[in-house]
């Protein structure tokens, strides 16, 4: 309505611009709709596959939010209607996949991980004085932004977690 009560140079700018949009919007649809469906085909070959570590190391680019999401929503379901062969296949696979994330991570996401995993403060400080050298810069706005991201999805106690590891890792290096 509005474009249509615009002057007509207005209005036609106003309508490109839409028609800009209204693609990006169905180029996106379309990937998103992509990304599911080869998602849920890894899955499809994972849960037939005979060599399981294989298949997901040649498609570690894969193993992504959506393919855990995928992933989560088949275990939910298999939980639900009592197939226990399969959700027991499909808890495997998640931990095979995470796992081999885990080991291809960069240098400073493993840190973060282990200091996430650490179950008490000496540990998280043990792990810190361990890793001595990657506490620079790169560690802190790494682990202040991650802390930060989680905060925004309602994981506070990540978050809160991370923000200690923060405060322990500034005292060992003097406050950087």
């Amino acid at each position: 309505a509005k474009i249509d009560a615009a002057p007509a140079e207005e209005a036609e700018r106003l309508k490109k611009r839409r028609a800009q949009i209204l693609a990006i919007a169905e180029k996106q649809d379309e990937e998103a709709k992509k990304a599911l469906a080869e998602r849920a085909e890894l899955l499809r070959r994972l849960l037939q596959a005979s060599d399981v570590d294989a298949l997901l190391a040649e498609s570690l680019p894969l193993l992504d939010e959506t393919f855990f999401t995928i992933l989560s929503a088949n275990l939910q379901h298999a939980v639900q209607t009592g197939q226990r062969n399969a959700a027991q296949k499909l808890r495997q696979i998640g931990d095979k996949a995470l796992q081999l994330i885990r080991d291809n991570a960069p240098p400073l996401i493993k840190l973060v991980s282990r200091l996430m995993e650490a179950k008490s403060a000496e540990e998280t400080q043990q792990v810190l004085k361990e890793n001595l050298a990657q506490l620079g810069p790169e560690f802190f706005e790494t682990v202040d932004a991650l802390a930060e991201e989680l905060s925004e999805i309602g994981q506070t106690e990540a978050s809160q977690q991370l923000h200690q590891i923060i405060q322990q890792a500034e005292a060992l290096v003097g406050g950087k």
